[in-house]
C-alpha cells in the first residue's frame, strides 16, 4: 500500500513539472515578478496600482506579465509598447476587458463604452458620430449651457454673500449634470422629482464602477466574496435605481409630447426603426445603455476637466488675478467654433483618462519580442507615459490657448511672459541619477534618516551653538532664525508622532525664546498630537505662513555656508520652507531692530513689502471744518479765549460745556499762567499747530450731512481749543468706577466729557450724565450689581441709565461724535446701536461669527467699524444690518480698530502682532506694520492723518509713518497692557493709558523732528515722556482729548478705597 502511494505521488509531481517546462518552451511571455498561489500578483498592486506597476516596469521592463488571481495580464508602460498595442495591433487589442459589475450596470454590455469590439459596436459608434455628436447639434445647445452657467454663477454669488462654504468640485459636477440632463434628456433637474434620484444614480454608479470586484479575478469563489462584502447587493440596488431613473425620464419625454429633437428622441427613433442600425435590433435596454454612457461620461469628464483647468490657473496666481480682473470682458465673448476649438485638440497633448486602461486581447501578437496570448488582459499604464511625455510647456501652452479663446488676452499675454522669463532665467544640467553611486548613496542615507527624531535636536543644537559662537557684530542677526526653526522643529516632531521627543525638545530650548514669545509658546505647548496641528488655528497659521527676517548680505552668506558645509539638510529644508529672507547691503542692523525679525505676515506672495508699496492718500478731507476755521480767522489767542470763556461762563451756556469747563477750570487757569509766564510757550504753540502737508483728498464714502447746530458747536470748540506742547501740558480729569467687582470690561467718554459709558460682564451697559451727577453732588460712578445708596439720586432714581439687550459680556462701548448714540459689541457676536435720548436699543447688527472685541464710529458718524475673534474687520452703516465691507487677512483675532481722520481707511490691531491699514472702498490691505512683540490692544491716529500710534500687551507703544509703513520710534515706559491712546487736538502730544495704573504724556512733535534729523546718522530715537499721572490703584480703561484739548480718562478701582 505504501509503495503504490509513493508511485502515485511521484507521477503526480512529475507531470506537473513536465507540464510547466512544456509551457515555458512553447510561450515567450514577458518577464514578471514571482507569483503566490491562488492570488498571483494581486498583493503587489497596493492602494495605488498605477504607481506599483510603474515600479515593476522599472525592474522588469516595458512589458510586465502579471497573474491577477486567475486572470493573466500584461502591463504596457512605455510610449513605444503602448503604441504597439493601441496603433500597430489596434484591431486585435481594442476590446475592453469583461468586468462583472460594469457589464451588469451597462445592461449586459448593450452600451458603447463597455461593449466588446464587434459589428454592433461599429454600427452604434457610427450612429452616435453621424447623428448625436455633430458640431451643429452641439452648437444648438448653446442657450442651455449659458442658462445653466448663469444659474451657477448666481449660486456662487449668493453663497458668498451669506459667507457659506461651497464645495466647488461637487458644484461643477452638478452643473455638468444639469446641462447633460437638459441637453440629452429634455428635463430640468432642479426642483423636479428626479433630482434626488439623479444624485443617487451618479454617486452609486461611480462607486460600483470603481470598486474592487473579486469575481473579476476569481470566477468561482469571487461571486461568493462579493456577496459577503455586499458589492453584489449594492450593484443590484444601483442598477434598479438607474433603470427606474431612465424609465421615468423616457416616460416624461413621451408624456410631454411634441418633437423635441433631443438625444432621447433620436434614440427612440432608432428603437422604432426610423433610423437604421444595420442588421441589429435596437431595444429599450440599448437606449438606456447609451443614455448611461452620455450621463456618466458627460458629468464626470466635464466637471473634472473644469476643475483641472482651474487648478492650473490657481498655480499661477498672477495669471488668475488678471483673469479675474478681465472677467466682465470675458463674459461677453461669444462661443468659438467648436470644430476649430483648441479644447477639442487638447487631449492629444494632455491625457485626462484614468491611470490605466484595461483591454482584452483577441489574437496572439508579438509586442517588443514578447508574446501576448489570446484573452490576456492588458493594462495600459498611463502614469509611466505621463512621466515620460508630459511637458510643463505643453500644459502652459494649453492654458494660454484656452485663455485666448475665451477672450482673456491680457492674462494669456502675462502667462506667456512669465513662462518666457522662467525659461530664459533658468538653465539646468541634465544629471543621470541612476549612474551616480555617490548621489544615490546620499539620497538613500537621507531616506533612512527621515524618521529619526534625534536629527531635529542635533540639528537645532548645532545651529544654536554656531549662532551663539559667531562674532558679536553678526550674532544678533543670526539668532533671528532660531525661533522659527525652533517652532517648526517642534511641530514637525509632533506631526510625525514623536510626542515624547517633541516635549523633551520643547522643554530644553524654550527658555531661549520666553522673553519675547512667551504667549506664542504657551499656545504652542498645547499642541500635543498630529490632530492638534489641523484643529488649532494658531498651529495651522504657523504651518501655512512664512516669517520675514532682515539679514545683511554677509550674515546671509555666513548662514548658507554653515548649512552647506555641515550638510544640515533638515535645518536647510525648514529654513527654506518657512523663512523669507530680506537681504540688504551694508552693515548689520542694531539689536533694537530685532522686534521686526520674526513676525508672521502670511504667505510668501502676501509679504509686507509687496503690500506696503501701494499708494495711499493720508491727507485730510477737502472743505473740512479745520479749513473753514483757518479761512475765518484761525485759532483765537489766549486772551480772546479767556474773554470768550468768561462770557460763556456768564451766559451760562449749555450744560455740556459748563460741565466740561467746571471739571477742569483750575487746570486751564494754571495752563494760561504757565503760558503767560514763559516766553517760549508762544513759540511752542506756533510750532505745534498741525498743518497737513499732504494734498486734500475727497471722501470715498458718502458722508452724512452735518446739522448746523452740531457744526457750529464743533467750530466753537475748535476756536476755544487750548494749544498744548511740552511746556503747556494738560492735567487729567479722571472718572473712577467703584463697586464694579471686577465686572467692568470697557469704558468710553463722549467728545465733550459730558457722558461716560461702561460695559460690564453681566451684559449690561451703563451711561452716566455728568451734568446730572454734578447736580446731585456725587462724582462716583457706581458699577455692576451696586445696591448702595450712593447710586440713588435725590429723587429716588438711579444716577445712570441702564441699557439691557446683549446676552454676553460687553467688550466695547463708544459714543457717536455728537453723543446721541452709543455703539456696543459683545461676546454674543452682535453689535447694538443705542439712543442716548430715548435710552433704548435701536438696531442689532449681526454678521460676525464669534465675539466682537471692538467697534468704533467714524469721525463723521453714520459709518462704524468692528473687529472680532473671527479674524475679520467689517465696515457698517447705521441704516443697514449687513456689513458693507469685510476685511480679511489677519492670522489671529482682530482686537482693536480705529478710523483714519479722512474716513478713507481703517486700521486694525491683531493678536498676530501686526497692525494693518485697509482701504474702506476696496476692502484691500494697503499697509502692514510689523514690530510688536505681543498682541496689539490700542490704536490712535494723529489729527493730520500722517502718523499712527499702537500699544500692545507688553506695554510698548510704537509710532508709525503711514506713508512709508516705518516705525518712527518705539516707546518703552509702561509696565503692563496699553489699553487706550489719544492724540491732542493739534497732534503735539500723545496720551496713553495702561493697566499699570498710570496715564503718560509723550512729546510727539520733538520726537518726529529728532527722528528726521537722526535718520541720516542711523541713530534710533525714543519718544520723550513728558509726565506721568499715577492713579490710586485704578487701571486706565479709556482716555480721550476733547475738542478743546481737555484730557479725560476713566477706569475701575481695583481695590476698595481707604
Amino acid at each position: 500500500m505504501s509503495l503504490w502511494y509513493i508511485i502515485v505521488v511521484f507521477v503526480f509531481f512529475a507531470s506537473i513539472f513536465i507540464a510547466k517546462n512544456t509551457r515555458k518552451t512553447k510561450k515567450n511571455l514577458p518577464p514578471g515578478p514571482p507569483r503566490l498561489p491562488i492570488i498571483g500578483n494581486l498583493h503587489q498592486l497596493g492602494s495605488k496600482p498605477h504607481r506599483s506597476m510603474f515600479k515593476l516596469s522599472e525592474k522588469y521592463g516595458p512589458l510586465v506579465y502579471l497573474k491577477l488571481g486567475k486572470v493573466p495580464s500584461v502591463v504596457a508602460s512605455t510610449p513605444e509598447t503602448v503604441k504597439d498595442v493601441l496603433k500597430t495591433f489596434d484591431k486585435d487589442c481594442c476590446s475592453r476587458a469583461f468586468l462583472t459589475y460594469p457589464a451588469r450596470i451597462s445592461y449586459n454590455l448593450k452600451d458603447l463604452a463597455f461593449a466588446p469590439y464587434s459589428k454592433y459596436w461599429k454600427e452604434v459608434r457610427k450612429m452616435t458620430v453621424v447623428e448625436l455628436y455633430t458640431a451643429k447639434r452641439v452648437k444648438s445647445f448653446r442657450n442651455i449651457r449659458e442658462e445653466e452657467v448663469a444659474s451657477f454663477v448666481e449660486f456662487i454669488k449668493h453663497s458668498a454673500s451669506l459667507e457659506k462654504t461651497v464645495n466647488l468640485n461637487q458644484t461643477l459636477v452638478k452643473l455638468s449634470g444639469s446641462v447633460i440632463c437638459r441637453v440629452g434628456f429634455g428635463i430640468n433637474l432642479e426642483g423636479s422629482k428626479l433630482e434626488n434620484t439623479y444624485e443617487e444614480v451618479i454617486h452609486g454608479t461611480m462607486e460600483v464602477l470603481g470598486s474592487f470586484a473579486a469575481s473579476d479575478y476569481f470566477p468561482v469563489i469571487g461571486g461568493i466574496i462579493d456577496r459577503i462584502t455586499g458589492l453584489h447587493s449594492k450593484c443590484e440596488k444601483v442598477f434598479k435605481g438607474t433603470d427606474s431613473f431612465f424609465d421615468q425620464t423616457i416616460k416624461h419625454h413621451l408624456e410631454d409630447g411634441g418633437s423635441k429633437d433631443d438625444i432621447v428622441d433620436l434614440l427612440l427613433k432608432v428603437e422604432r426603426g426610423e433610423i437604421g442600425l444595420g442588421e441589429f435590433q435596437f431595444t429599450r435596454n440599448h437606449t438606456k445603455g447609451i443614455l448611461l454612457d452620455i450621463l456618466l461620461a458627460g458629468v464626470d469628464t466635464s466637471g473634472h476637466t473644469i476643475t483641472w483647468v482651474m487648478t492650473h490657473l490657481i498655480k499661477n496666481p498672477r495669471v488668475m488675478k488678471k483673469a479675474q480682473a478681465e472677467l466682465p470682458e470675458g463674459m461677453e465673448v461669444e462661443d468659438v467654433d467648436l470644430e476649430e476649438s483648441y479644447g477639442l485638440v487638447c487631449p492629444k497633448k494632455v491625457p485626462l483618462e484614468p491611470s490605466f486602461v484595461e483591454t482584452r486581447n483577441l489574437k496572439t501578437e508579438d509586442v517588443s519580442d514578447d508574446e501576448i496570448q489570446v484573452s490576456e488582459e492588458r493594462k495600459l499604464n498611463r502614469e509611466r507615459e505621463r512621466e515620460t511625455t508630459m511637458d510643463p510647456e505643453q500644459i502652459n501652452e494649453f492654458v494660454v490657448g484656452y485663455l485666448k479663446k475665451k477672450g482673456f488676452s491680457s492674462a494669456a499675454k502675462d502667462l506667456e511672459s512669465y513662462n518666457h522669463q522662467n525659461n530664459n532665467g533658468s538653465s539646468f544640467t541634465s544629471i543621470d541619477y541612476h549612474n551616480d553611486p555617490e548621489l544615490t548613496k546620499l539620497i538613500r542615507s537621507f531616506s533612512q534618516q527621515e524618521d529619526d527624531p534625534t536629527r531635529y535636536r542635533e540639528g537645532y543644537s548645532k545651529l544654536r551653538s554656531w549662532a551663539y559662537n559667531s562674532l558679536d557684530l553678526y550674532k544678533h542677526e543670526l539668532l533671528r532664525v532660531m525661533y522659527p526653526v525652533f517652532i517648526h522643529c517642534y511641530m514637525d516632531l509632533v506631526g510625525k508622532g514623536h510626542t515624547q521627543e517633541a516635549r523633551a525638545f520643547f522643554n530644553s530650548f524654550r527658555k531661549d525664546h520666553e522673553m519675547v514669545h512667551l504667549r506664542d509658546l504657551q499656545k504652542l505647548e498645547g499642541v500635543l498630537s498630529p490632530s492638534h496641528l489641523e484643529e488649532m488655528e494658531f498651529a495651522r497659521s504657523l504651518r501655512k505662513s512664512k516669517v520675514n527676517i532682515k539679514f545683511c548680505q554677509y550674515s546671509y552668506e555666513l548662514l548658507l555656508q554653515y548649512l552647506h558645509s555641515t550638510v544640515s539638510t533638515l535645518m536647510l529644508g525648514i529654513i527654506n520652507e518657512h523663512i523669507n529672507f530680506q537681504v540688504y547691503l551694508g552693515q548689520p542692523t542694531s539689536s533694537s531692530d530685532d522686534i521686526e525679525a520674526v513676525t508672521i505676515v502670511g504667505s510668501f506672495q502676501d509679504t509686507a513689502n509687496h503690500i506696503n508699496q501701494k499708494e495711499i492718500q493720508w491727507g485730510l478731507l477737502e472743505d473740512s471744518l479745520e479749513d473753514r476755521l483757518e479761512k475765518t480767522g484761525g485759532l483765537l489767542s489766549d486772551s480772546e479765549k479767556g474773554q470768550g470763556e468768561s462770557k460763556d461762563g456768564d451766559a451760562d451756556d449749555s450744560k455740556k460745556r459748563s460741565t466740561e469747563i467746571g471739571k477742569q477750570g483750575s487746570s486751564l487757569k494754571k495752563l494760561k499762567k504757565d503760558k503767560a509766564g514763559n516766553a517760549t510757550a508762544k513759540v511752542a504753540r506756533l510750532e505745534t499747530v498741525t498743518v497737513s502737508s499732504a494734498p486734500r483728498v475727497k471722501p470715498e464714502l458718502a458722508l452724512p450731512v452735518m446739522s448746523t447746530d452740531v457744526e457750529q458747536s464743533i467750530l466753537e470748540d475748535l476756536r476755544n481749543r487750548v494749544q498744548l506742547s511740552s511746556v503747556a501740558m494738560p492735567s487729567v480729569s479722571f472718572y473712577t468706577f467703584v463697586n464694579t467687582h471686577n465686572g467692568l470690561n470697557c469704558s468710553s467718554i463722549s467728545h465733550d466729557g459730558s457722558l461716560v459709558a461702561g460695559g460690564f460682564s453681566d451684559s449690561s451697559i451703563k451711561v452716566w450724565d455728568m451734568a446730572k451727577i454734578g447736580q446731585a453732588g456725587s462724582g462716583a460712578l457706581q458699577g455692576e450689581n451696586d445696591s448702595s445708596d450712593q447710586s440713588i439720586g435725590p429723587n429716588g432714581r438711579r444716577s445712570y441709565t441702564l441699557l439691557l439687550g446683549h446676552s454676553g459680556p460687553v467688550y466695547s462701548a463708544t459714543f457717536s461724535p455728537p453723543g446721541d448714540f452709543v455703539l456696543s459689541s459683545s461676546a454674543d457676536t452682535t453689535i447694538r446701536l443705542w439712543s442716548t435720548k430715548l435710552n433704548a436699543n435701536l438696531v442689532c447688527y449681526k454678521g460676525h461669527n464669534y465675539p466682537v472685541w471692538d467697534a468704533q464710529f467714524s469721525p463723521f458718524g453714520h459709518y462704524f467699524a468692528s473687529c472680532s475673534h473671527d479674524r475679520t474687520a467689517r465696515i457698517w452703516s447705521m441704516d443697514r444690518i449687513q456689513p458693507l465691507r469685510i476685511m480679511a487677512g489677519h492670522l489671529s483675532d482682530v482686537d482693536c480698530v480705529q478710523w483714519h481722520p479722512n474716513c478713507n481707511y481703517i486700521a486694525t490691531g491683531s493678536s498676530d502682532k501686526t497692525v494693518r491699514l485697509w482701504d474702506v472702498q476696496t476692502g484691500e490691505c494697503v499697509r502692514i506694520f510689523i514690530g510688536h512683540r505681543s498682541m496689539v490692544l490700542s490704536l490712535a491716529m494723529s489729527p493730520d492723518g500722517r502718523y499712527m500710534a499702537s500699544g500692545d500687551e507688553d506695554g510698548t507703544i510704537m509710532m508709525w509713518d503711514l506713508s512709508t509703513a516705518r516705525c518712527i520710534t518705539p516707546l518703552m515706559g509702561h509696565n503692563s497692557c496699553v489699553w487706550s491712546l489719544s492724540y491732542s487736538g493739534e497732534g503735539s502730544l500723545l496720551a496713553s493709558g495702561s493697566a499699570d495704573c498710570t496715564v503718560k504724556l509723550w512729546d510727539v512733535t520733538s520726537s518726529t523732528k529728532l527722528t528726521k534729523a537722526e535718520e541720516k546718522n542711523g541713530n534710533s530715537n525714543r519718544l520723550r515722556s513728558l509726565r506721568t499721572f499715577p492713579t490710586k490703584s485704578t487701571p486706565v480703561h479709556a482716555l480721550r482729548f476733547s475738542r478743546r484739548n481737555l484730557l479725560f480718562a476713566a477706569g475701575a478701582i481695583s481695590k476698595p478705597a481707604n
